[in-house]
This record gives structure tokens, C-alpha cells and sequence, in this order.
């Protein structure tokens, strides 16, 4: 497990790391929790399966214009979403969106961090 990953476990809240294609990359206890979904089926899956169907359509969109948008650090608090679980129930979630950038042997990732 990574430092990030690690303190992210830590957090009192569900966070997810999702990269610029809507690929989750890390779901923490919490988040597994409040969808109803084991780590491994969150993992390496898109970000959609987590946001109602009436969302779906647009939410790629969405995730791409995040991450395109240098200026986008957070999406601040207090944003009150709806999601979907594993068998389907729509509940309201608080989210806070924060997107950072890590060098890595030359290269760039973002991620948002969730």
C-alpha cells in the first residue's frame, strides 16, 4: 500500500482516486461500505457505476472537463449528489472532488480524489 493509500484508508470518509478515463484506481474501506461493493469490484472500474443512469450519459463529459481544467483544485464542500449502489439504490452523498498531480519517473497523473 502507498503513503496516499494508507492515509486515505485513514480518512473518516469514503475517498476514491479516479483518473483521467473514469478509472477508479483506489476505493478505501469506507467508500466499499457505503456503495455495498467489495474493493476488487471497484477497482479498475468506471467511476459511472457509482452515479445514477440519468447521469450516466453526461458524466464522462463531466470527469473529462475536471481534469482538463487546470484550474480545477476542488469542487469545494457541502455538494449534495445523488449515487447508486451495488443493487441499485439511489442515495445523497456529500462530495468534495480535489484533483492532484504526481511526477512519476517523468511522467504527469492526475487523479481526483474523491
Amino acid at each position: 500500500m502507498t503513503l496516499l493509500e494508507n492515509e486515505l484508508e485513514s480518512y473518516p470518509m469514503g475517498a476514491i482516486i479516479v483518473n483521467v478515463e473514469g478509472i477508479i484506481e483506489y476505493a478505501n474501506e469506507k467508500v466499499c461500505k457505503l456503495f455495498k461493493y467489495e474493493k476488487e469490484e471497484l477497482l479498475e472500474s468506471n467511476v459511472n457505476m457509482l452515479v445514477p443512469e440519468y447521469v450516466r450519459a453526461r458524466h464522462n463529459e463531466l470527469v473529462y472537463k475536471f481534469f482538463e481544467d487546470e484550474s480545477n483544485i476542488t469542487t469545494g464542500f457541502d455538494r449534495i449528489l445523488d449515487g447508486v449502489n451495488k443493487y441499485d439504490k439511489v442515495s445523497k452523498y456529500d462530495i468534495n472532488l480535489t484533483m492532484r498531480k504526481i511526477d512519476c519517473q517523468g511522467v504527469t497523473h492526475k487523479f481526483a480524489v474523491a
